[in-house]
């Protein structure tokens, strides 16, 4: 229960980050998980329903304590006698009462320890989830750099073979190229551009589910993680 009470303070920690702490777009993989985690509404759902667990839980341990009761009782009846020695059943009546459970035959024990699995249920549920989004998070992450990457690649391409195809183009008309060089240099260039094309279609994909997991588009100043091979 002590490590399931110090993760539950640290997930506390995880959902109270204010809005001024993402005024900016994140730039770095730790700050994209961060946001990503903390503002998604499935793990903010498994936190809430964790959190109910730990109440019930709390309510359940509250049948160990005492129980203080007071009654009050008001009433205005006829007298048909006089009140001799203070014998008639007074208008005003209170009543305080204090119980303790001594024994419920094992009651009280057997919800608190069902309430504490399904909080621990709960608390597992809620890992997975933030487990989850976080690899998804990363996963996006990744394919965003690689794709940006490949369109950079994409387009020094295309340069490339448009100029070559501009110089063949030009001996062509002035009479000293070959027409079938400048038929290999147009293919060239047209799968270039399509490549071009490509690359970027599978960029504006991948930063709609950049998007979609962290609730903003990416920025163009995103610093790529450092992968370490050490153990």
């Amino acid at each position: 229960m002590k490590l399931k009470k110090i993760a539950s303070a640290i997930l506390m920690g995880v959902f109270s980050y204010s809005a001024s702490v993402w005024a900016a777009s994140p730039d770095t993989l730790e700050k994209m998980i961060e946001k990503a985690v903390s503002e998604n509404p499935e793990v903010q759902a498994r936190f809430h329903a964790f959190k109910a667990s730990e109440l019930d839980e709390s309510a359940a341990k509250g049948r160990y304590l005492p129980n203080l009761t007071i009654d009050q009782t008001f009433r205005n009846q006829e007298r048909l006698t006089p009140n001799i020695n203070n014998t008639n059943t007074p208008n005003q009546q209170s009543t305080l009462t204090l119980r303790q459970m001594i024994f419920d035959g094992l009651a009280t024990p057997s919800e608190v320890g069902r309430l504490d699995h399904v909080a621990k249920a709960r608390f597992y549920e809620l890992q997975a989830q933030m487990q989850s989004v976080a690899l998804d998070t990363a996963a996006a992450y990744f394919d965003l750099m690689r794709y940006r990457r490949l369109v950079s690649y994409a387009q020094d391409n295309f340069v490339v073979h448009k100029q070559v195809f501009d110089k063949i183009k030009s001996r062509v008309d002035a009479g000293v190229g070959k027409k079938v060089d400048l038929e290999q240099a147009t293919g060239r260039l047209a799968l270039a551009e399509a490549n071009l094309l490509t690359e970027t279609t599978n960029l504006y994909d991948v930063s709609a589910r950049f998007q979609r997991l962290v609730g903003e588009l990416p920025s163009d100043n995103v610093v790529e993680a450092m992968m370490s091979s050490e153990g």
